[in-house]
């Protein structure tokens, strides 16, 4: 009897007496001479590989969960550590929500099954981005637009610096698109240009009516 929490291997060698008083070999592999090979000899006990963490952006769309089992093996799925039922099916995790999700699979063949491998899948948020709307006197005047809350930027303008500065003909809005860690969030930058040579009416004119000769 063997117990072990690892993976557990051997190989036999068998020698089996003949009614002829001689001897008949049977080996796992690599026969010499009159050795016979049976590979059944040799055993294996399950394993699964697993890749871990596996990151989404939340609400964004999931695959089945996957694993490589050993040779002649199948995965069961679990959602618990120890104990539970077994699933032939691989989950497709949620990313509804933010934060990081534990499942559990196994290697099984003839019986014997594996410990169990874990795989977290990690949803991150998309970054919050916040961004300034300046306001110019002029068409044609420059106005820096400046993005925050996130790792890089993308301007509509084609930039991809930030701040950046624009030189709007009229009232026009711009949008950024930030991203952190793989997850992006958007925000619109609004210039707007107020003319200040706006003339006013005059006043009602007042005054004593004279003749003219």
């Amino acid at each position: 009897q063997f117990t072990t929490d690892g993976i557990f291997s051997f190989e036999l060698n068998i020698q089996i007496g003949t009614p002829t008083g001689g001897t008949q070999h049977f080996v796992s592999s690599s026969p010499v001479g009159a050795e016979i090979t049976i590979p059944s000899l040799t055993f294996t006990s399950p394993s699964v590989s697993v890749t871990s963490p596996v990151t989404y952006c939340k609400n964004a769309t999931a695959s089945a969960l996957t694993a490589t089992p050993s040779a002649g093996a199948t995965l069961l799925w679990y959602t618990v550590p120890t104990g539970g039922t077994g699933s032939a099916t691989a989950p497709t995790p949620s990313t509804a929500t933010v934060g990081t999700t534990s499942y559990y699979v196994s290697a099984i063949v003839a019986g014997i099954e594996s410990p169990r491998s874990t795989i977290n899948v990690v949803v991150n948020p998309g970054p919050t981005v916040t961004v300034n709307s300046p306001t110019i006197s002029t068409c044609g005047a420059s106005a820096t637009l400046t993005a925050a809350g996130a790792t890089t930027y993308s301007w509509s303008t084609g930039g991809v610096t930030n701040p950046i500065i624009v030189t709007p003909s009229s009232t026009t809005s711009y949008t950024v698109t930030g991203t952190t860690s793989g997850c992006t969030g958007s925000a619109v930058s609004l210039v707007t240009v107020s003319t200040s040579s706006t003339i006013a009416m005059p006043a009602t004119l007042t005054g004593t009516t004279k003749g003219i000769c």
